[in-house]
């Protein structure tokens, strides 16, 4: 007798023959059991295995990306190997399929057992088509037999089907963060509350945030604003914290959108055996993972033609076509040659792999495009060229420099850093400057016009506050003090100085060539027949392509290297001061600046070397600091310093301006132009050599001509030997 109770609507019974049961058990448990085996003799091994690493050098960011494949749930352990041992061959990271075989197993080692027995019996349960078929790892019945209805089946595959790619989404997530992070320094102290961002929205937009590295404040309580497709120049003093910013911003500790893809260029490539056009090519680790996808969907014996398809899909959205020809010009335009692009990095400086890391950003055209002092080591054709990107980038960028009129050439915005605060003013660098002097005049205007009225209501107060018929007027006038709005003076920066001292008169030339001819290698000759001389009245800007000899013609200058042909006169009583990038770098970081005055200098009082240093701008706390913990620009000035002390009569400064900021290199203009010895100068600051020198020197060819024209007319030259 039927149940009137009982549901008339389909079901499914959860029935499995015995002998299935026992097969799925079985293998259930002979998984756990090689798995705890496994765990077992890692136990008693007395030591380590040795780590087995690559053949070849491969990308830090794509390792990265193999690593984090290891603990990606959604992906069963089989899945995970094919598609690592497709990745480390298409970078030819390994000679061999069996090693590796060998690097992914080992990879592989860490992954929580938990997640591929889970994925194991997600397949079992599939096939069975039972409802919970891991109830016997938790401590309950291998099955458990229950009625289930269709709907409450499909409603729990749709339940995971959204769990299975929420977490896809957050792995995904995970890697661009991965790619994005890889080489940044840890971040510092933050306080933000990261504001609610729309994802499809890229525009960033942070207000409060405070940073600050121990007890040194950085901001306080400073908005961020940066529109999509807006060009940014952030300037402010050397160790103000652009830097800083510019790195939290990086490492997503302001709210940026998920969706929004993000490059912060400050330090130049890992030197490897890896090609340059690989290297850049190699950037884009999802291009780099489709081919290698679609090379192993190529050799199964079954075509999957949706997951054919998808992958071509996705490469026509990247452009991958392209790819070639698009990194081969980048390449170009930052002055690397047809044969460059097949070197190794490691056989370039660091300037060189400074390009290189700017090639790569370019390359993969993010959102938005952090550069930190990008200029830095850059020649005018690389410099012009970069120029003309920047200026017609079409998504968000931040750049911190110090050239005013690379800045002027690029940026459609300023952000001033300046009294933990962040201002912002629309136009290039000299409208800001324009702009703000405006308003501080009319700020000092306003400080003024407030003092005199408050001095006239006190005065009225003064007088009147006993009179019992004016008490309410005198009440009046005391709520109106209580109430204005009081506005600061202004309170100027205080000017930096360098100061390069007097120097006495010498009667001939400092350094004179006759007919020198010079080269590494016999047939490698990079100059031939120079004749020149170099006196106290010399104010030369020395220009050039990267690459052409200009380090190894100050080299000459000062003795250091020794010509193959020709004589060289030198004044023995003149004393030539040389200013290099390596010079700061090889600083001692571990003592203070009067520190490394007073071991350099022991019979100069403290007093004196206070004094000195204060000349360059280097007072108060920062004399005091660890020279670690300066900006480069402080750095920069402590070696300024340390080249004023000896008097030179002649100054040999190469890439002086790198790292200053540009209240700095203003400095530096002015503290040249009244210096009264000679000056030879390697820079692409184009403000810097037309306050400074006199005469170009062009160097190409082997040999040095003088350029008929001043640097706007080089750069004009310039620009059309480029675009032409």
């Amino acid at each position: 007798m039927s149940n009137s109770n009982t549901s008339t609507e389909p079901v499914i019974h959860a029935e499995i023959e015995n002998e299935e049961f026992d097969k799925v058990e079985e293998k259930i448990e002979e998984e756990l059991e090689q798995e705890h085996e496994k765990i077992e003799e890692e136990k008693i091994k007395p030591e380590k295995e040795k780590i087995i690493e690559y053949d070849n050098k491969i990308d830090p960011i794509v390792d990265n990306y193999i690593n984090s494949l290891v603990n990606t749930k959604a992906m069963i352990r089989s899945d995970i190997e094919t598609r690592m041992l497709a990745i480390i061959m298409s970078c030819k990271a390994c000679n061999s399929e069996e090693k590796a075989k060998q690097i992914i197993e080992q990879k592989l080692e860490e992954r929580p057992m938990e997640y591929d027995i889970v994925s194991n019996v997600k397949r079992l349960k599939k096939a069975y088509n039972v409802e919970k078929i891991d109830n016997k790892l938790y401590g309950g019945s291998l099955f458990k037999k229950t009625l289930v209805q269709d709907s409450a089946l499909e409603q729990s595959d749709a339940k995971m089907e959204k769990k299975k790619k929420k977490r896809e989404e957050m792995e995904e997530k995970k890697r661009k963060q991965l790619y994005e992070n890889a080489g940044l320094v840890s971040a510092p102290t933050i306080s933000v509350n990261k504001a609610k961002v729309d994802s499809n929205c890229k525009d960033v937009k942070q207000d409060n945030i405070s940073i600050a590295y121990g007890k040194h404040l950085i901001l306080e309580d400073a908005d961020l604003t940066l529109a999509h497709g807006r060009r940014y120049g952030l300037i402010g003093r050397n160790g103000c914290g652009k830097s800083t910013l510019m790195r939290v911003i990086a490492t997503r500790n302001v709210a940026i959108p998920d969706n929004m893809t993000m490059q912060f260029i400050e330090q130049e490539v890992d030197g490897d055996d890896r090609s340059v056009y690989q290297t850049v090519y190699e950037a884009n680790v999802e291009l780099v993972q489709l081919y290698a996808d679609l090379a192993e969907l190529e050799k199964e014996p079954l075509v999957n033609a949706e997951k054919i398809t998808m992958a071509y899909s996705r490469l026509a959205e990247l452009d991958a076509d392209t790819a070639e020809s698009r990194i081969k010009s980048i390449l170009t335009g930052l002055q690397f040659t047809q044969k460059d692009f097949e070197r190794p990095t490691k056989e370039f400086s660091g300037g060189w792999r400074m390009r290189i890391s700017i090639a790569k950003a370019i390359y993969m055209h993010p959102d938005l495009l952090l550069l930190d002092e990008p200029s830095n080591h850059l020649d005018f054709h690389a410099l012009i060229w970069l120029e003309e990107v920047l200026k017609n980038w079409d998504g968000t960028l931040l750049i911190v420099s110090h050239q005013r009129q690379f800045l002027n050439a690029i940026v459609t915005d300023i952000i001033h850093f300046k009294d933990f605060k962040l201002t912002y003013y629309p136009g290039d660098y000299d409208t800001f400057e324009a702009t703000m002097q405006k308003r501080l005049l009319q700020q000092q205007r306003a400080y003024d016009a407030q003092q005199i009225q408050r001095k006239h209501i006190q005065q009225f107060i003064d007088r009147f506050k006993c009179s019992a018929v004016r008490g309410p007027q005198v009440q009046s006038r005391i709520k109106m003090m209580e109430k204005m709005k009081e506005v600061s003076t202004v309170v100027d920066d205080a000017e930096v100085t360098l100061t390069f001292p007097d120097v006495e008169p010498l009667d001939s030339n400092i350094v004179s060539f006759h007919d020198i001819t010079f080269g590494y290698e016999p047939d490698k000759i990079l100059f031939k027949n120079l004749n020149f001389a170099l006196n106290m009245e010399s104010r030369i800007a020395l220009v050039g392509r990267n690459g052409c000899g200009k380090t190894t013609f100050l080299k000459l200058l000062i003795d250091a290297l020794t010509p193959v042909e020709g004589t060289v006169q030198r004044n023995r009583k003149a004393r030539i001061g040389v200013f290099a990038q390596h010079f700061v770098d090889q600083l001692n970081f571990k003592v203070n600046a009067i520190q490394f005055f007073q071991n350099k200098y022991p019979e100069k009082t403290v007093q004196e070397i206070r004094s000195h240093l204060g000349r360059f701008g280097i007072t108060g706390d920062s004399s005091l600091q660890r020279l670690d913990t300066l900006s480069g620009g402080q750095k920069s000035r402590v070696v300024f310093a340390d080249l004023a002390y000896k008097q030179p009569h002649l100054l040999l400064l190469d890439e002086p301006s790198n790292h200053l900021d540009i209240e700095t290199v203003e400095a530096l203009a002015r503290a040249l132009a009244v210096y009264q010895g000679g000056v030879l100068i390697i820079t692409h600051d184009e403000r810097l050599i037309s306050q400074v020198c006199d005469e170009i020197w062009h160097l190409h060819d082997q040999t040095i001509t003088k350029f008929p024209g001043d640097i706007v007319e080089y750069k004009r030259h310039v620009r059309a030997e480029i675009f032409k």
